[in-house]
């Protein structure tokens, strides 16, 4: 199953301790937005990560509970629960379109396993107070080379 149940500042915690890990070559951090929404495109055209039937890719709708990475399909970029399973957090801060952000939420991206179909599309846009954390809100990593 996803990491789930962790606060965006948390994850943050958990990242910065990898970071500094001996050894390692890579730098890790959670995507931007823009990036999220381009990893679960998997480069193509759906309003879900890899389907336009949601029912192929995500785990959503008042289920019970978070499921395990990989029953669904995944997209083009062999990514799984990009939509559904577990909303993720990303390193950017929230606004209405068009608008500042005064930085007290982080957006949150993919919808999850309580979601109603509309909130697991790409371009759906979430938020949360970085320090909140619930049972449907976990993360994903992006890898850079140092």
């Amino acid at each position: 199953c996803p990491v789930e149940n962790i606060s965006c500042n948390e994850a943050l915690e958990f990242i910065a301790k990898l970071n500094a890990y001996p050894g390692n070559p890579y730098k890790y951090r959670l995507p931007t937005e823009a990036e999220w929404e381009y990893a679960a495109s998997g480069g193509d055209e759906y309003g879900y990560s890899g389907s336009s039937n949601i029912d192929d890719v995500a785990q959503y709708g008042e289920r019970d509970g978070t499921k395990r990475v990989g029953k669904k399909k995944p997209n083009r970029f062999q990514l799984y629960d990009m939509s559904g399973n577990v909303e993720e957090f990303t390193s950017d801060f929230y606004a209405p379109f068009g608008e500042s952000s005064d930085g007290k939420f982080v957006v949150v991206k993919g919808g999850s396993w309580r979601s109603k179909s509309k909130s697991c599309r790409i371009k759906n846009r979430n938020k949360i107070l970085p320090n909140d954390k619930n049972t449907y809100t976990g993360f994903r990593l992006v890898r850079d080379i140092r």
